[in-house]
């Protein structure tokens, strides 16, 4: 029968450093896998089973603080809206784990739709604004004129462009300035987003797609992160047939890339 495994191999040298052979180890990881599916379907039905009581908490919070049930004074105002700002934390999280779950147990929907990029750009910047506008950040955008409506799952695609729009908010200095640029190539759209931040390390670059990983200087300056958008990034461009990839230099800043073929993403049918 076939299984999942995992090899490695290692060279065997003799006494001059001779290549005379090879050791070859495979492990089965059957139970690894088993284990790792387990754990995928716990965080989904977790998932689930918390958003409804944080929506319910999220609806009351905004009742109260549109004063809704009467009048509410200064104090009884600073405690509800940390109550409702943390609240907002914890959904956003939620979701950021549903997604994961969804990824990894194959079961993420990808339904294409004709779609403006640019108009689903604009919508993202204008919704995270408030967060540029607390670092004094200045965000320049630079559409190609023609661009094409293509078929994207709007919802998707708007999970890409607040986690690489957001990431460059939250990693940019205070009054820095960010590009968002949108381009025809022959084949794709490609979105570039650019900052002028922190930047990655040159011998962490390798891991920056992997999930819960976050680079050092990261998290020296924003410790809220939770390492998993960039890792739901390149999963659903990886199902839907798009790329992602980066530059950066340490102290000097990031710059994005996103590719989505002229053709479209792929349908995918996920489970409810």
């Amino acid at each position: 029968k076939e299984v999942p495994a995992e090899i490695s191999a290692n060279a065997l040298r003799d006494v001059s450093g001779k290549i005379t052979g090879y050791m070859v180890i495979s492990r089965d990881i059957t139970e690894r896998k088993r284990i790792d599916h387990a754990k995928s379907e716990f965080v989904s039905l977790t998932s689930h089973q918390l958003r409804t009581p944080l929506s319910v908490l999220k609806w009351y919070s905004e009742m109260i603080l549109g004063e809704k049930l009467g009048p509410i004074n200064n104090q009884q105002r600073k405690y509800m809206d940390g109550i409702h700002m943390v609240n907002e934390q914890m959904i956003k999280l939620v979701n950021l784990l549903l997604n994961v779950s969804r990824v990894e147990l194959g079961t993420i929907s990808i339904i294409p739709r004709p779609t403006s990029v640019i108009a689903v750009a604009d919508s993202v910047i204008s919704e995270i604004k408030p967060l540029s506008d607390d670092k004094k950040l200045v965000i320049k955008k630079d559409y190609e004129k023609g661009i094409p409506m293509i078929n994207v799952d709007q919802n998707i695609m708007r999970i890409i462009l607040e986690n690489i729009i957001s990431n460059a908010i939250r990693y940019s200095f205070v009054g820095g300035e960010i590009n968002v640029s949108i381009q025809k190539s022959k084949s794709d759209i490609v979105i570039k987003v650019s900052d002028r931040g922190c930047g990655i390390p040159q011998n962490q670059q390798s891991q920056i797609f992997t999930k819960f990983f976050r680079a050092e200087n990261a998290k020296d300056l924003d410790a809220t992160g939770n390492g998993l958008g960039l890792y739901i990034v390149k999963s659903v461009l990886d199902q839907s047939g798009g790329k992602v990839w980066f530059k950066s230099q340490e102290g000097k800043g990031a710059t994005f890339f996103v590719a989505v073929p002229l053709g479209g993403m792929k349908q995918k049918e996920g489970a409810k």
